[in-house]
């Protein structure tokens, strides 16, 4: 993981109300005091860091024992210092998102659960997975276990139905990672676009730059 630091900065405001006297002659006025104006407080705030995950590899094999000078990274065409390369090998946190609607009946669901199940396969004992399907509605169907059967069997009796809700349900997976310490993939198996969100586009790639998690999608195609 790459860390580039940032400076944090917080600001407030705050209110002054000030009473002017006033007089003439010999008469002393009393001026009345202007409404106080309400100021609303301004925030801000930066990070003071941000996590890139890399793979490299050389022929499948991951390649170990990287440091900071091996690494080039931009951000919008502009050099960004490297704090720290971490290499790690830690638990992940895995939000297996399935596209249940009616258009991955037949081959297409099957393709994907073998997906799911050669997903399964890769994880390490004290990795957790949860599943996620969505159709016309979003459904959490497994919770994050370490117990990778339970995904299994739920994969093995989905029935396809519905439109398609990817967003939402992108949206949804996303949520389920927030509160949990560690590495976290949000796996997208879908077989086509989007007919039924509520959320946009743009809603949900807001929430997903400021997720932790990364996301992958599978596709399936065919008859």
């Amino acid at each position: 993981a790459a860390w580039v630091p940032g400076p944090g900065v917080l600001g407030y405001c705050s209110r002054v109300t000030r009473l002017w006297w006033g007089c003439a002659a010999v008469v002393l006025w009393l001026v009345p005091a202007p409404a106080a104006q309400r100021q609303v407080p301004l925030f801000s705030a930066r990070a003071t860091g941000v996590r890139v995950d890399v793979l490299v590899t050389e022929r499948a094999v991951p390649v170990r024992g990287l440091v900071a000078a091996d690494f080039e990274l931009r951000d919008g065409g502009v050099s960004q210092e490297i704090a720290v390369v971490e290499s790690s090998d830690v638990p992940i946190n895995v939000v297996l998102l399935f596209d249940a609607s009616g258009s991955t009946e037949g081959r297409r669901i099957s393709d994907l659960v073998e997906a799911g199940h050669a997903l399964i396969a890769g994880l390490k004992p004290n990795d957790r997975i949860a599943l996620t399907t969505f159709n016309h509605a979003v459904a959490p169907r497994v919770p994050l276990t370490s117990d990778f059967s339970q995904v299994a069997l739920a994969l093995e009796r989905l029935e396809p139905r519905g439109q398609t809700a990817i967003l939402d349900g992108i949206h949804a997976a996303i949520m389920t990672t927030q509160a949990e310490a560690g590495r976290s993939l949000v796996i997208v198996c879908t077989d086509g676009r989007d007919t039924q969100s509520w959320l946009l586009a743009d809603e949900v790639a807001d929430v997903a730059k400021r997720s932790n998690a990364v996301i992958y999608a599978v596709a399936a195609g065919g008859a």
